[in-house]
């Protein structure tokens, strides 16, 4: 295709990869233990899903670009962290880590644990978040009331006489 100047644009199809649910396995309360202190250590507006993908996989993906709109979580540059609890007999359970530079799921009626919509969080940032503001207040007044009677100080002795 040409643009304006004589340029010629290329185009590529890019897969776009999606989560999936599967229809005969809720997620339920299974292996929160294991993402409810990840979602723990994200950073203050970073967003999170967690989704059980099929059987034996659990996935959980997390970004500041992660939103949910007409009843679809999508962002870009999103980890996406997947828990297989079975691949072969006798096997160990795995733990991977990928990126994915375009990100959608769309849960239906299914049950996902999320801090986006009006899904159950894996961890609630509100006790800690209080806690922060209170000592920040704390700290503050602590500062004003040093300062001033500093100042009190200094301009009795120095000032005033």
């Amino acid at each position: 295709m040409e643009q304006e100047g004589g340029e010629m644009l290329e185009y590529a199809l890019v897969a776009v990869p999606t989560g999936n649910i599967n229809s005969s396995y809720g997620v339920g309360t299974s292996n929160i233990a294991i993402f409810g202190p990840i979602a723990s250590k994200l950073s203050y507006g970073t967003h999170y899903v967690y989704w059980r993908e099929d059987q034996y996989t659990y996935c959980f993906a997390y970004s500041s670009t992660i939103s949910f709109e007409n009843g679809r979580f999508s962002g870009q540059d999103v980890t996406v962290i997947t828990y297989e609890t079975y691949n072969t007999y006798n096997s160990q359970a795995t733990f991977t880590t990928a990126q994915e530079s375009s990100f959608s799921l769309s849960p239906g009626n299914y049950l996902v644990w999320s801090d986006l919509g009006d899904y159950p969080t894996l961890y609630e940032r509100g006790g800690e978040d209080y806690a922060k503001t209170a000592c920040i207040i704390l700290a503050s007044f602590g500062l004003y009331y040093l300062f001033h009677h500093m100042w009190a100080d200094i301009r009795q002795r120095y000032i005033d006489h």
